[in-house]
């Protein structure tokens, strides 16, 4: 088992950045370093984020740490993965609660920062579940899943794409 102590450094980065190298992992965190921020307001959790650390995303937010915190610059720690792409991280914050249409400083949402088509296809669909959800009160009834990778629902998503097969 890896043990994870967060720290933050009064510098732009946060450190560790959740190196970890085994498939469990177990934070010790208090409420303190898990909320901690650098002096651009990052979190562990805007770093994590940032840096795809699924592992980590996960043990912060088991220990508490809130999927909507704001940097500075009013970002949330979906902002942060969606400009990287990292989907899964996104879906990670879905589950926790995260505000996907959360919109920063500059007026710029989680989905106009999203870097790349698919991470805005999931994305969407991520935001259209939680909507779901809300107007529901519930969940996805069986049968509802989705996959990104299903080439219909991308190419209606990003509007009569073309492909074309080289061999």
């Amino acid at each position: 088992m890896v043990r994870l102590v967060v720290a933050v450094k009064a510098s732009h980065r946060l450190r560790p950045a959740c190196p970890l190298s085994s498939s469990s992992l177990s934070l010790q965190a208090t409420p303190a370093s898990r909320d901690a921020r650098n002096r651009d307001g990052w979190t562990p959790l805007h770093q994590a984020a940032y840096a795809g650390s699924e592992k980590c995303l996960k043990a912060l937010l088991d220990a508490g740490a809130k999927p909507n915190v704001k940097c500075n610059d009013g970002d949330a720690p979906a902002h942060y993965a969606a400009a990287q792409g990292n989907v899964e991280c996104l879906r990670i914050l879905a589950a926790a609660g995260a505000d996907l249409e959360a919109v920063d400083n500059d007026g710029e949402s989680v989905l106009e920062v999203a870097d790349g088509a698919r991470t805005r296809v999931v994305l969407r669909k991520l935001i259209e579940e939680a909507n779901r959800e809300e107007e529901d009160g519930g969940g996805e009834e069986d049968g509802d899943e989705w996959e990104e990778d299903e080439a219909g629902d991308v190419a209606d998503a990003l509007g009569a794409v073309r492909v074309k097969e080289v061999s």
